[in-house]
């Protein structure tokens, strides 16, 4: 995952929408080691980053997540992340992995490093929109749920239920998505937690 690791450059184009779930998505993987964890969480068990912290956002907002909006926020991401963000993901690796130890003299990633280094950075910033893309889709689903009222039950346990709905149990990293858990803001500290997720 590509996430947040660089500002996409400004390119022609549409301007992206307002989107609160990018601007959430933003300020917490910023915050100490959920980065390095997230990447470990996709390398090691093969998660969905983008469906890692829409669990982790709507459980700052007080949702939890049930099983019918589950299956749909996973139909919104298989495909696309299958068919877009993985290729793009394993073709800037391969790239990367070249750029060390390019496979023959005649390479481009030994004859042309630089060329081949700004391909890379292209490629790199089509895989940070297409993340974005994810996740403005997921935004507009969330944006038609209600917070259900889960008195008593701390922002730490609406995320293990949406994790758990989203990834399955069976493949949960304790260690690391107890880091992620520790990283999550109380739900008294978020703003509108209360009714549509699509509130700010």
């Amino acid at each position: 995952m590509n996430l947040l690791r660089d500002q996409q450059p400004d390119e022609p184009g549409p301007a992206w929408p307002p989107c609160p779930f990018w601007d959430w998505a933003e300020a917490f993987y910023a915050r100490p080691g959920v980065a390095e964890t997230c990447l470990g969480l996709q390398d090691r068990h093969g998660h969905d980053v983008i469906l890692v912290l829409f669990a982790l956002w709507l459980a700052e907002r007080g949702v939890r997540l049930d099983d019918r909006v589950a299956v749909r926020a996973l139909s919104v991401s298989t495909g696309w992340r299958e068919a877009v963000v993985a290729p793009l993901r394993t073709l800037r690796r391969q790239l990367k992995a070249g750029l060390a130890e390019p496979p023959d003299e005649l390479a481009p990633e030994a004859r042309q490093p630089a060329q081949v280094i700004a391909l890379r950075a292209r490629i790199k910033a089509l895989e940070l929109a297409s993340e974005r893309l994810q996740i403005l889709a997921l935004a507009e689903l969330a944006d038609e749920l209600t917070a259900v009222a889960t008195p008593g039950i701390p922002t730490t346990g609406l995320a293990r239920n949406n994790l758990e709905a989203l990834i399955g149990p069976a493949s949960f990293d304790l260690e690391a998505h107890a880091r992620l858990l520790a990283s999550l803001s109380p739900l008294g500290d978020q703003v509108g937690t209360g009714g549509r997720t699509g509130s700010t």
